[in-house]
């Protein structure tokens, strides 16, 4: 995972390899240095995912060994407002309340109908906006959310949105006025403390 801030911006990046495909892990690295770098130089996350899409695609010899994987990106700004991108089952919650922000790209059986890599559909990514200083936005009025809150992208091996706050690893991002230096290691879950406001 990808956790940095660039001219106050926090922006996140989460990829799980799709456990089927071969060298999932490498699609994932490629995937998250890819959209993060995009995301601080401001780009949008449709931008973010196509670069990142390239990038994965790039790693296949060909479609029988083409690396995959699932995509989450965050970007926080100044003013706590919150966008949200997404392919996958890769997922995002606003704690406390355990609110998951996206929905998954799966059939009931589980199996995911989108990702990145060679053999993905082209397709665009989900696209979410929780406005920070302002209303819902209205794609969200049928989700409340209780704000403010900490956001929340667990890596695929730690999947709980809304567990004991100690009960995983986690990385931590101050923002003006709130303080949280309790970063542990190894980073599975990005945690972005967000005053997000009504």
């Amino acid at each position: 995972m990808a956790l940095l801030e660039a001219g106050g911006t926090i922006v996140t990046v989460v990829c799980d390899g799709v456990g089927s495909s071969p060298r999932a892990d490498e699609a994932s690295a490629a995937a998250i240095e890819t959209a993060s770098a995009a995301l601080a130089r401001g780009l949008s996350h449709e931008e973010a995912f196509e670069l990142a899409g390239r990038a994965v695609t790039k790693l296949a010899t060909s479609l029988d060994d083409a690396p995959a994987c699932t995509y989450i990106a965050a970007v926080v700004t100044r003013d706590g407002g919150v966008t949200l991108g997404w392919a996958g089952d890769t997922r995002a919650y606003l704690l406390p309340a355990g609110t998951m922000l996206t929905e998954d790209d799966a059939v009931e059986t589980g199996e995911i109908t989108a990702w990145l890599g060679a053999d993905a559909e082209d397709a665009g990514p989900h696209v979410r906006t929780l406005p920070g200083n302002a209303r819902p936005a209205p794609d969200l009025q049928r989700r409340p959310v209780a704000l403010p809150g900490r956001l929340r992208l667990p890596h695929g091996g730690d999947p709980a949105g809304a567990g004991p706050r100690d009960a995983a690893p986690r990385a931590g991002l101050r923002r003006p006025g709130q303080r949280d230096d309790r970063l542990d290691p190894p980073r599975r879950s990005a945690w972005v403390t967000s005053p997000l406001s009504r």
